[in-house]
């Protein structure tokens, strides 16, 4: 997550394979305004997982539960660990959690697309420069708005800048170009 002073909107940056090259996002959003939209313009369209998508997205939230902050755990970054802000929110990382990330985006028919997990502490607006956005809960009781309750075992398409809850961990998968 990237944090502006005095901002409460989450601006942040997806995660790629380590040996991936990651555009910057004036680029990419240079590059994604030029080509048709992916998928129809309904906001807020919400999608049930695979069984093998839902299985490997309650390994993340395991995962997850037992990451530790990175700067106590940098030696269990094979797995995942968290870097916190000033503003109480977490950002994911690790090797075992991209592989699943990896894994996962593959079985929505994302490959490709890059990623970013956080705990949101507060309720904020999620800039959506892309104006396509996929958010996948894994924690119970979060809810954008508009769209309503994000939904364990679904991934809900926005098009828009939702408001997430506060106390929500989530995945934003976001259709920027991995090579």
């Amino acid at each position: 997550m990237t944090y502006a002073p005095n901002v409460t909107s989450v601006i942040f940056q997806p995660s790629c394979p380590s040996n991936a090259h990651q555009h910057t996002f004036d680029d990419l959003f240079k590059f994604l305004m030029a080509t048709e939209p992916l998928y129809s313009t309904a906001p807020n369209m919400r999608n049930q997982l695979s069984a093998a998508a839902e299985v490997l997205r309650q390994e993340i939230k395991e995962i997850v539960a037992r990451s530790e902050p990175k700067s106590s755990a940098a030696h269990k970054k094979h797995e995942a660990v968290f870097t916190e802000s000033v503003h109480g929110d977490k950002s994911y990382e690790g090797t075992l959690l991209e592989d699943k990330m990896f894994r996962l985006l593959n079985e929505m028919g994302l490959a490709g697309w890059g990623w970013s997990l956080a705990f949101l502490s507060q309720a904020r607006p999620i800039i959506n420069k892309f104006s396509r956005m996929h958010i996948v809960t894994l924690s119970e009781g979060s809810t954008i708005r508009p769209g309503g309750d994000l939904v364990e075992g679904f991934s809900q398409f926005v098009d828009d800048t939702p408001i997430l809850s506060s106390s929500s961990i989530v995945i934003f998968i976001v259709p920027i170009e991995v090579k």
